[in-house]
This record gives C-alpha cells, structure tokens and sequence, in this order.
C-alpha cells in the first residue's frame, strides 16, 4: 500500500514539475521543429502545436504514473489504478500551486 501511495505522489509531482517547472517540452519541441517563425501568427513554431505527453501534465503523470506501477511489480490492475490516480492528483495539485 505505502509504494503504491509513494508512486502516485511521486508521478504528479515529477510530471507537475517536468511540464511547469522545468518546461521539458519546450527544448523537445524545439529541436523536433525548430526555432522558426509562423508566417501567418508570428509566434515561434513550437508554440503552436502540441507534443502529448510532454507538454501536458495530466497525460505525462499517466505515463510516469503507469509505468512506475510496472517498475514496482504490480498487476495490471494496480498499474492502471496508480496511473489513474496519479493524472487526477496532477489537476488537484496544478490547481492548488497555480492559483
């Protein structure tokens, strides 16, 4: 019970820090698409689209969330469970901190 408590807080909080904090997305999506220009809104490139699951820490904590339950042994119920609860910890917590 306590790795499972401990791999749902640990997901949200990394994806909350890697997506808000950190801004990991931003340098992926720069070398993915570079550093140009929109010709017609004039906003950098990498502004305009979306790389899921980097630049959204709903569906990052998923992932972290899914596959620290694997890396902890669970079954696949648990996995899902600890994914799961940890995406919906990531909105409580975005909530909370960015008032």
């Amino acid at each position: 019970m306590g790795n499972a408590l401990f791999a749902v807080l640990g997901s949200s909080c990394l994806a909350w820090l890697l997506v808000n904090v950190l801004r990991l997305h931003v340098p992926v999506k720069r070398a993915i698409w570079g550093s140009g220009f929109d010709k017609d809104t004039g906003l950098p490139v990498h502004h305009l689209k979306r790389l899921k699951p980097l630049d959204c820490d709903l569906c990052l904590s998923w992932w972290i969330g899914l596959l620290s339950g694997a890396y902890l042994q669970k079954n696949l119920l648990e996995a899902i469970y600890i994914g799961a609860v940890s995406a919906v910890l990531s909105i409580v917590i975005n909530k909370i901190l960015n008032k």
